[in-house]
């Protein structure tokens, strides 16, 4: 947040990085850590033998892998740092505190591997046979600063996954050797051997035509793969092992998407059948290198980089929703900071974003800032991982309704634990659920702040805050959200002014000509107020509601309710207990999935709070008492001249002989007579709402 926010809402930051961060250790494994050995042995060989074409072809091989690393491979190398610092700032900026003299050391020995490769490649032609020991000890010295190299970047990319007690002692040594370090530095290193003899394997290919001088080089480098491919499963396995429990159930959604979760044995398989074609053409090559056709060289490198890739996104992912783990969110934010940005607002405490405070005039604005400081690192609006793609797989392609996402976005990291918390307040919420419907319909794009350029929000005075609810409470073109959150402003400002409004609209509220979604909210918010006059005032017309007879005491909870809310109510106060919604739940009561196609609100309220004003055909319970003085109540379900089959409020079938029965009470209501006491007259509303929804 201390940060301008830098965005492509086309190909997404995501994809930005993976680009970059993939393509530099696709060359530096193979060609920089374990070429360097392997070329260093070649030539090795090639003195031993005094084979002076061998030691060419090795000349050879350095030549590639010098010019890609020196060129490609060390700008993205720099490059994997420069998008991240843009992307995500505020993680490098801790990495760097954290391992600033890690990177310095790293530094010193990038120089020094950069001075050895030219020394090594560019005198390779001018020393002579008794000179070639000197530069084998040249090779020797590359490949040992290359591996460091990597060494130092592994600490960082395991105190991303796994920092142990860092956050106990915060010293180097404790964030360097961190839980996962060794095992990922196992597991690249031998990855890199394995790569370095796939990827010459392929040059073979290009550089020698000759099956007589290609067979000896191709065996050769089998041996060299075969030999370090068990060290490489060690290595994988012992990695595997040492991956937290929590990102280890982030699998299957890794290793493929979200919607291709179900998929993750297929893919697992893929992936362990292309091990097998690298490892098979391997050990054929071993026996019979001269079968081996030229362009089935390429196979075991190109399938190596697919499980390269596949293998770095999976190790990204499975880190979310973290950073660093257990200290630093995706999208930059601390997670001790969290609680407080929910309680304050992630807008009150950014630096750069155009609105501070949310109006219904500047919603769209608001939540445009709130997504880019909190969504935009990891979503795009409308290009790849677009927030629009996600909320249609959760919302459908039919009408969005905006409470149901609001409760998706706010309960998202419990859902799914890969994304994290949402970092702002309930107002900036509902901006965000709002930006996201609009763009929907507009279909517009977000610029990040290096093209749109950096926002400094206003002060906004009192008499403006005033002036922006008052238009809201009082503009019929504003959402019900909008005008129901406005009573609650106006009520906290303790302006004479806002005191003034609101005391004509409990004077409404009393002649019942306020708009009925607004009626609870004007009562609540009122009774809250900071101002006597208007608590009291809101504290009296509540105690005349509640000593109203019951089908007039909950009149302000008809409308304006949250269906989404309704929803879990209905769940959770036993409602699902007796009736059915969509298959689910019993058959005591009405089937409630279609009600309101055939009922009002008013009969809806009703039936809550005064349930036997109203029976349902065929609802009405039997009371049936026995001979022996026992009671039964239930439904008829069925009756024939020997037997009533009743069933309880229980949801069991109770079958009572006809000839046992002593008297029969019919016309009540199985329905608890009291039910509307487990509510506040908010959560009746919600439950309203929710069963007006059901059409």
């Amino acid at each position: 947040m201390d940060f301008p926010v830098f965005h492509l809402d086309g190909m997404g930051n995501r994809m930005l990085v993976a680009i970059v961060g993939v393509l530099h250790v696709a060359i530096n494994h193979p060609m920089a850590v374990g070429a360097m050995p392997l070329v260093t042995f070649l030539a090795w060989r090639a003195h031993r033998r005094n084979d002076s074409d061998w030691y060419e072809l090795a000349h050879r091989i350095l030549k590639v892998c010098f010019i890609v690393t020196t060129t490609v491979g060390a700008l993205t190398g720099v490059g994997i740092w420069f998008a991240v610092s843009l992307v995500n700032p505020s993680a490098i900026a801790s990495l760097i505190r954290v391992f600033f003299w890690a990177w310095f050391t790293e530094w010193l020995v990038f120089v020094t591997e950069v001075v050895l490769i030219l020394w090594f490649y560019l005198r390779w032609p001018a020393w002579n046979s008794p000179d070639r020991p000197k530069h084998l000890r040249v090779g020797i010295a590359l490949s040992f600063f290359s591996w460091v190299t990597m060494a130092l970047i592994v600490a960082i990319l395991g105190f991303m996954m796994d920092h142990g007690a860092w956050q106990v002692g915060s010293s180097l040594l404790t964030a360097i050797f961190n839980p996962l370090y060794l095992p990922q530095l196992a597991f690249r290193t031998t990855l890199a051997m394995v790569m370095a003899g796939l990827f010459v394997w392929m040059l073979i290919a290009w550089f020698e035509r000759e099956p007589a001088k290609r067979s000896p080089i191709i065996r050769l480098l089998a041996i060299w793969i075969l030999v370090w491919s068990p060290l490489l499963l060690a290595g994988a396995t012992w990695y595997r092992s040492r991956v937290p429990e929590a990102m280890a159930g982030n699998f299957p959604v890794a290793l493929g998407t979200q919607q291709a979760a179900e998929l993750y044995g297929l893919l697992l398989s893929l992936s362990i059948l292309s091990v097998a074609i690298i490892v098979g053409l391997a050990g054929f090559g071993a026996f019979r290198p001269q079968r081996l056709l030229s362009w089935s060289l390429s196979i075991p490198f190109v399938l190596s980089l697919v499980l390269l890739g596949q293998f770095e996104r999976v190790r990204e992912f499975i880190r979310k929703p973290y950073v660093v783990a257990d200290y630093m969110f995706a999208n930059g934010l601390r997670e001790r900071d969290v609680p407080l940005l929910q309680r304050d607002g992630i807008l009150a405490h950014a630096t750069y974003c155009s609105q501070r405070e949310i109006f219904p005039q500047n919603k769209l604005e608001a939540g445009g800032d709130v997504f880019r400081l909190a969504c935009s690192r990891c979503h795009t609006t409308q290009g790849m991982n677009s927030i629009l793609a996600k909320s249609t797989g959760i919302l459908g392609d039919g009408k969005w309704d905006p409470d149901r996402l609001a409760s998706f976005i706010e309960g998202m990291h419990g859902a799914r634990p890969y994304m994290p918390p949402f970092p702002g307040n309930r107002e900036e919420l509902d901006a965000l659920v709002s930006f996201i419907l609009d763009l929907r319909g507009s279909r517009a794009r977000l610029p990040g702040d290096q093209t749109a350029g950096v926002s400094y929000p206003s002060d906004v005075s009192s008499r403006q805050r005033y002036d922006h609810w008052e238009a809201a409470l009082l503009g019929e073109s504003f959402s019900t959200r909008d005008r129901q959150q406005s009573t609650y402003k106006l009520a906290q400002m303790n302006l004479p002014e806002a005191d003034n409004l609101l005391s004509v609209w409990l004077s409404k509220l009393e002649s019942a000509s306020v708009p009925r979604e607004l009626e609870l909210d004007l009562l609540l918010a009122a009774k809250a107020s900071k101002t006597r006059k208007l608590s009291e005032r809101a504290a009296r017309i509540e105690t005349q509601l509640d000593a109203a007879p019951v089908s007039d005491r909950f009149r302000v909870s008809l409308m304006g309710g949250n269906a989404t809310r309704g929803a879990a109510l209905f769940q959770s106060k036993t409602c699902i207990s007796c009736h059915k919604i969509d298959g689910i739940g019993a058959e005591v009561g009405p089937d409630l999935s279609r009600i309101a196609s055939k009922r009002n609100r008013d009969y809806l309220l009703q039936a809550i709070v005064a349930p036997s004003a109203q029976i349902a055909e065929g609802f009405e319970s039997a009371t049936i008492i026995l001979d022996d003085g026992t009671s039964i109540q239930g439904i008829i379900k069925q009756r024939d001249d020997k037997v009533v089959l009743l069933r309880t409020a229980a949801g069991k079938d109770v079958s009572v002989a006809v000839a046992e029965i002593d008297e029969e009470v019919r016309g009540q209501t199985l329905m608890p007579l009291d039910i509307y006491k487990t509510l506040d007259r908010s959560e009746l509303r919600d439950l309203v709402e929710y069963l007006a929804s059901r059409n």
